[in-house]
């Protein structure tokens, strides 16, 4: 008797991991830099909206930047900005960090 209630509790305990083990959103990171040329940013956004259409996904930006450079800072704050209007209408936008 006790080999078949240690063969339920195995069983309730798999069962209980599977069902707390839920599909995640898969993660795609797109990596930018304010050097990138305008073809490649407008293919860069349409493979992100392709991809996001065939699936749940969470697409992160990286925009690269000098530090150093105010103009940079902004040019790549526009970049992104843009970007986030174009593809406002497919999804949700959080912008991290603020500032």
């Amino acid at each position: 008797m006790n080999y078949k209630m240690q063969l339920l509790k195995r069983l309730f305990k798999k069962l209980g991991k599977d069902m707390s083990q839920k599909e995640t959103a898969k993660v795609k990171t797109i990596r930018l830099s304010t050097t990138i040329s305008v073809h490649d940013l407008e293919n860069k956004k349409k493979k992100a909206i392709a991809d996001f259409k065939k699936e749940n996904l969470i697409l992160k930006f990286f925009m690269k930047v000098n530090v150093y450079d105010k103009e940079n800072i902004s040019k790549g704050k526009l970049m992104l900005l843009n970007l986030a209007e174009d593809l406002k209408e497919y999804a949700r936008m959080k912008v991290s960090p603020s500032g």
